[in-house]
């Protein structure tokens, strides 16, 4: 599904429209959307057929129209945008790679453990 979702994105923006029909048109011949309806599944990835299907239908629509239109060539500000889907996508993957800090649990002391003692020169 991401690879559908990024083909999506670079066709709108006039980028790798024929690879994007190329592949769109194999996952619907391929048997692999049949494949997909019919062996739902919600555990560990999620695997719907149906919304699948339709995406790759989205898709192949989205390239015909490019297609009929003769827009099919990518622009100067289609390549600027690309590459900052690409950046944006870099330090996605980086901050995924960031571990969180445990939870600090801190006790305070009780009031009769601590003692402040005045002296000349500071504090002890």
């Amino acid at each position: 599904m991401n690879r559908l979702a990024s083909l999506s994105r670079r066709v709108s923006e006039g980028r790798d429209v024929a690879p994007a029909s190329d592949f769109a048109r194999w996952l619907n011949f391929s048997g692999l959307l049949e494949f997909f309806k019919e062996n739902p599944q919600a555990e560990p990835f999620k695997v719907d057929g149906a919304f699948m299907q339709w995406t790759v239908d989205q898709l192949i629509e989205q390239c015909n129209e490019r297609f009929r239109t003769g827009n099919a060539d990518p622009n100067f500000k289609a390549t600027e945008w690309q590459s900052m889907h690409e950046k944006i996508d870099k330090m996605a993957g980086y901050l995924s790679r960031l571990s969180v800090a445990p939870a600090v649990s801190v006790n305070p002391l009780p009031r009769e453990e601590v003692e402040l003692q005045i002296i000349s020169g500071g504090c002890r």
